[in-house]
Parts: C-alpha cells; sequence; structure tokens
C-alpha cells in the first residue's frame, strides 16, 4: 500500500471515528446521560495508550507491531484524542484553576507532538540534503578537525604562494563562521545566511585571485561545506533529542493530573 493512499484511509477513519463519538456524545446528553465522563474515560485511557509508544520504541525487539506501525497509531490517535479533549470540555473554556492548568497542560502536549512530527519528518531529509551522516558523539571532533584543516590551509598558502590573499581572506571573513558553534535553530535561520555570506566572501575574491590562489580558495569552499554540514548534523540531532526532553515528560504529568481529576470527579459529582 502506498504512503499516500495509506493517509487517506487513515484520514477517513480518524474522521468517521470522531463523527461517530460526537454523535453518541449528543445522544448522551439529549438522554441526560453524564457524557463528560464518558468523553473523559475515553480521553484518558488514548492519553495512557498513546504513552506505551515510548515504551514500545524502548523495546524495538518486541514481536508486537513494527515501530512505523506505531508511528501511525501514535500519530492518528494523537489527533482524536485532541478531538475528544474539546469535545470532554463541550468546546468551551474550563472552569477552576486546576481545570484550566490541567487544559494547558494537554495542549502543550499536543503541540508539542505535533511541533514533533513535524521536524521527525523534516530534519531527516534536511539532514541527508546537508551532506554525510555524523555520529552525534563525534561531532565536536569533527568541528576540531575541520578548524586544524582551515588554518592548516592558510598556513600552507602564506608559505607556498608568498602571499597574505587567503589569510586576509580567513581573517575577515570566515574565522567567525569556523569557529562558532550554532544554536539549536541558529543553524537552519541565522547560520544559514552566515554560511551563504561566506560563500559568497570567497566567490567575490576569487575573482582577483591567480590560479595558484583560486586553488586554495576552492579547498576553502570545500571545507565550508564540510562545516555547514557538521552544523546541520548538530543542530539537527540536538533538536530531536531535546525535544522527547519536553514532550515526554508532559506526557507522563498529563497521566497523573488526569488521574487527579478523575478521582476528583468521580468522588464529588
Amino acid at each position: 500500500m502506498s504512503i499516500k493512499k495509506r493517509r487517506i484511509i487513515n484520514s477517513i477513519i480518524l474522521i468517521g471515528s470522531s463523527i461517530i463519538v460526537y454523535l453518541i456524545n449528543k445522544i448522551f446528553k439529549i438522554s441526560l446521560v453524564d457524557a463528560a465522563r464518558y468523553s473523559g474515560f475515553l480521553l484518558i485511557g488514548l492519553v495512557f495508550f498513546l504513552t506505551l509508544f515510548n515504551a514500545r520504541k524502548k523495546f524495538p525487539g518486541i514481536p508486537l507491531l513494527k515501530v512505523s506501525t506505531w508511528t501511525q497509531i501514535h500519530i492518528y490517535l494523537g489527533f482524536f484524542c485532541v478531538f475528544i479533549f474539546f469535545l470532554h470540555i463541550d468546546f468551551s473554556l474550563p472552569n477552576g484553576i486546576f481545570e484550566i492548568s490541567l487544559a494547558l497542560i494537554f495542549l502543550a502536549v499536543a503541540v508539542s507532538g505535533v511541533i514533533g512530527l513535524i521536524i521527525t519528518r523534516w530534519l531527516p531529509r534536511h539532514m541527508i540534503d546537508a551532506g554525510e551522516p555524523l555520529i552525534y558523539e563525534m561531532i565536536p571532533t569533527y568541528r576540531r578537525k575541520v578548524l586544524e584543516e582551515v588554518k592548516e590551509l592558510v598556513l600552507q598558502a602564506e608559505r607556498e604562494l608568498k602571499s597574505s590573499t587567503i589569510g586576509d581572506l580567513y581573517v575577515n571573513s570566515l574565522i567567525t563562521y569556523f569557529q562558532n558553534t550554532p544554536g539549536i535553530l541558529q543553524a537552519f535561520f541565522l547560520k544559514a545566511a552566515n554560511y551563504r555570506n561566506a560563500i559568497e566572501s570567497v566567490r567575490s575574491n576569487q575573482r582577483y585571485m591567480d590560479t595558484d590562489e583560486t586553488k586554495y580558495s576552492t579547498k576553502l569552499l570545500e571545507l565550508l561545506k564540510i562545516k555547514r554540514n557538521i552544523d546541520i548534523q548538530d543542530s539537527s540531532q540536538r533538536l530531536l533529542k531535546k525535544w522527547l526532553f519536553i514532550h515526554i515528560p508532559l506526557s507522563y504529568s498529563l497521566i497523573i493530573l488526569s488521574l487527579v481529576h478523575a478521582f476528583f470527579a468521580l468522588r464529588y459529582s
């Protein structure tokens, strides 16, 4: 089954299930049944089931569906869970400080989940386009190696060409880019512009270089590309790791607070 066809089927199931639950909720209200109680039980069950995805990823050897299948289930159940949440609060603002706090945590989990869905779909392709995949723990070593190669290249150019052209280019336009380590998002935005500026600086100076100087400047361009790949791999892997440190703790907090909410709701309803 193609990815497009699978997404269409999953979307139809999601929309159909939402419509069915919405109609059942309407019937409960007309029959004076406590619809919020049942939607609450369903919501807690969904949230608990969704958290099992993290446990499933930690044990890939378990013969219980593929991780990719669990991922699809997690995504579409997540959207279904958001619909049940708004159905549970009757598409209105909750009352009370605790209920509002619980709603905000739920929304934080949902938003972080959507952000995670976006970055886990976009970043791997971005990392492949940037260049060679790198082992995260080895990235500081790669950075030092590139910086050492640049310095050696500049010194070699001065020795062999008896000219400071390459050295001046490095000091005036490239040294900051080579020495800096971008923040978790800078490699995609600010540092992307800095990379383009560095490339443009080298190419604009090449117009005034002789053949030997051009050879060295071409090597600088190659090292700039390697440095760009290191920045992308570093920022991408950090973002993928740190996103989970937000989404997962929020999810467990949501379960605990939901159980507390359910206890008091049942006790005093």
